[in-house]
């Protein structure tokens, strides 16, 4: 019998098209399901596809991931319906076009008639039960909230561990490497770039730097954007991957001993699950505030800039 015929509570997710969201949100809804309720995650297809391979088929009993096609719009073609490589001039069009996608999402939520969604504007439509605006004048009598996280991959899968990556790292003595990574949606300048080479070059210490480009225009080559010679100076002592690395994993092995990071609220989280102890470089958003969390509490120190 299906699950959803059992009499479990139905839930529709839908986050922002941010990349670091669709992680967590992925994460909640496993935990979720534990509990007697089969979820729905809605996404854009490229940022859906980034997270198939982590629903097993156990998963797909009470989880089911769920496409929302966004509206075509000339400077935003499909691989772009994401915040992962978007530039940063594009995100006021990535929500633009997120804003224009509600018929469509209307549509998912007529055909899928979830239990719980969040959405007043469209529940006459949906035949939902009518919602206050009301607030409690005495937190006495509001209702408790819990808390859930830290929302970390499980590191226990195994999807990544033989990959070249956690090889390399498995040789590597006990917190002698750095990881050095900027997450999905921030990107070094060329002179910030030649800086953090020369400055890992003369640590003289093992690292794995995970180096991104902006999604847009021609392709960067990665030898172009390191200073010369860089990579043949290494040797084995360092690690330098384009584009994506396991970061979970890589932050929970015992041979990773620091995190320069740029202090998404993601990477915070799992830099203080497994007790790496961080450097940060806050680019923007929430990240400068992480940083100063993370520093007054006595697990970081801010890269002043």
């Amino acid at each position: 019998m299906d699950t959803r015929e059992r009499g479990t509570i139905k839930v529709l997710m839908l986050p922002w098209l941010g990349h670091g969201h669709i992680s967590p949100f992925l994460e909640l809804a496993k935990k979720l399901t534990s509990r007697n309720v089969f979820i729905y995650l809605c996404s854009t297809p490229i940022n859906l596809s980034s997270i198939k391979k982590r629903v097993t088929e156990n998963d797909s009993l009470s989880l089911e991931l769920v496409e929302l096609h966004l509206p075509t719009l000339p400077e935003l073609p499909p691989h772009h319906q994401t915040t992962n490589g978007l530039p940063l001039h594009l995100h006021p069009t990535l929500k633009q076009a997120f804003d224009m996608s509600s018929s469509s999402f209307s549509n998912i939520l007529q055909t899928l008639r979830p239990d719980l969604h969040r959405g007043p504007r469209r529940a006459p439509q949906q035949e939902a039960p009518a919602g206050n605006g009301t607030m409690e004048c005495f937190v006495g009598v509001e209702k408790k909230i819990a808390p859930v996280g830290p929302l970390v991959q499980d590191t226990n899968i195994g999807e990544h561990k033989d990959t070249q990556i956690m090889q390399w790292l498995g040789t590597k003595d006990k917190f002698s490497t750095v990881f050095v990574s900027f997450g999905s949606e921030s990107f070094l300048s060329k002179e910030e770039m030649e800086e953090m080479a020369h400055g890992l070059e003369l640590s003289k210490v093992n690292f794995i730097w995970v180096v991104r480009f902006p999604n847009v225009g021609e392709k960067i080559e990665l030898e172009e954007a390191l200073p010369k010679g860089f990579l043949d100076r290494l040797g084995n002592r360092g690690l330098v991957v384009e584009d994506w690395a396991p970061q979970a994993q890589i932050l929970a092995h015992s041979s990773t001993g620091g995190f320069v990071s740029h202090c998404g609220w993601n990477s915070i989280l799992e830099s203080l699950k497994f007790g790496v102890p961080v450097i940060a470089m806050p680019m923007k958003y929430d990240q400068p505030m992480n940083a100063r969390l993370v520093e007054d509490v006595g697990v970081a120190a801010e890269v002043k800039r």
